[in-house]
């Protein structure tokens, strides 16, 4: 990429928390999202002026789950059809919502949405309680590791705000949640339609001493990693006019600095750091959850998809074996060519061996050694790629343990590197 300064590249803020919103279709997460960004003055005027004309129509005075539609066709249908993200901030930091959606045929963006999510939100309709997709959706975010989950009951005023009812779903809840190895932050009851329990305490369920929803959020901690080796996955290449070259990306693990000595993964090239920066900032060091600017010494041309590492432990191989949940209408088969993607890196691979597969439904092994996996299925698969690729063993280092497989550039299973 060419350009003229610094500035024309684009990257968030540092302090920003990403977080998953999950649940089936109808339990309220449009609503809930709409209300906590009025409830934050995250919503412009226009935005509130545009809500409140396509609110005309409705029962309701504002229907805020018009903030997170933005297109007609989910208007129509009444129902959320794609991953969106939005931004918001509280007195304690900036967060960036992942609204994933609930129906089966859009569960691969669910997936795809929630791989860098650090922590996340199940919405459960207190009428209808924990349903196919909601199970589905929790299996989904413990096998990619998200450990800290808030569980929201959601429309307890459709249910006069009755603590025998909240604690009947509760109990369901978390019965699942037991099982599948999730035990949840907080269990909170909430009205997103009429902002009860998301900002303050109400006399409506005077009965809960539990944290409001927003206290909850910001009870959440950033990811913290195991190990403080470095791993700076090279996002870009940028060649500016003058004829210097800024390459950038996110650091995933660990501490870089100024002149330190690194490795460039897959080659094992040693480098050494020159210039780390944020915009037109100099800086010394920057740590995990920083996106930078950085150049090496010497005139070698990095290039998408490398590492910087600061130790050769990351695994390099043309082999890798993982955990995968099935996304695809068509059975995955042995022998079959597909695209795993791993941060950064896109590489071309085939489905060598396929060790089980078990229902995620009750955990129950289906077939040992089987030829093929289905959608939905769980499976312990071992991939052969035609190039090298950098990664870290999942339960190590999740940033670099998550990866996505793709066929025909359509998302087919989402998955975790495993021992197998």
């Amino acid at each position: 990429m060419l350009v003229d300064d610094v500035e024309d590249f684009d990257l968030l803020e540092d302090d920003t928390l990403p977080i998953v919103i999950t649940g089936d279709v109808d339990h309220g997460k449009s609503t809930l999202i709409g209300r906590l960004l009025f409830e934050t003055g995250s919503l412009s005027p226009d935005k509130m002026e545009e809500i409140r004309s396509l609110s005309a129509n409705s029962d309701d005075d504002v229907e805020f789950a018009y903030s997170m539609d933005h297109f007609e066709e989910e208007r129509i249908r009444g129902i959320t059809i794609d991953t969106t993200q939005t931004f918001f901030r509280t007195g304690s930091r900036r967060y960036c919502i992942i609204d994933a959606p609930g129906h089966k045929e859009f569960l691969k963006n669910m997936v795809t949405g929630a791989a860098y999510a650090e922590g996340a939100v199940l919405i459960v309709d207190v009428t209808k309680g924990m349903g196919d997709q909601s199970r589905r959706h929790a299996f989904i975010l413990n096998m990619i590791g998200i450990r800290q989950v808030i569980v929201v009951i959601n429309k307890m005023d459709l249910v006069d705000y009755s603590e025998s009812k909240f604690t009947e779903v509760q109990e369901a809840v978390n019965i699942y949640l037991r099982k599948i190895g999730i035990i949840p932050l907080c269990i909170i009851p909430l009205s997103s339609k009429k902002g009860i329990n998301l900002k303050e305490k109400s006399a409506m369920m005077d009965w809960f001493d539990g944290p409001t929803f927003l206290h909850a959020l910001d009870s959440l901690k950033p990811l913290s990693e195991e190990i403080n080796e470095l791993r700076l996955p090279v996002q870009d290449v940028y060649n500016f006019l003058d004829g210097g070259t800024l390459f950038v990306g996110r650091v995933e693990s660990g501490e870089i600095h100024l002149f330190q000595q690194l490795y460039l993964l897959p080659e094992k090239i040693k480098v050494e750091i020159s210039e780390i920066s944020q915009f037109d900032t100099r800086l010394s060091m920057a740590e995990a959850g920083e996106c930078i600017g950085f150049r090496i010494s010497g005139d070698l041309m990095l290039k998408r998809g490398q590492v910087i590492s600061s130790t050769l432990n990351a695994i390099v191989d043309k082999k890798l074996t993982g955990e995968i949940f099935c996304l695809a209408d068509k059975p995955l088969a042995c022998g079959e060519k597909i695209i795993i993607k791993l941060n950064t890196q896109a590489v071309k691979a085939r489905i060598a061996k396929i060790y089980s597969k078990f229902d995620p439904d009750n955990l129950d092994v289906i077939e040992n050694f089987p030829v093929s996996v289905n959608k939905a299925e769980i499976a312990c698969v071992l991939f052969e790629l035609e190039d090298e690729i950098v990664y870290d063993d999942f339960n190590v280092l999740p940033r670099m343990g998550r990866f996505v497989v793709e066929k025909d550039n359509v998302p087919v299973a989402g998955g975790i590197t495993r021992k197998i």
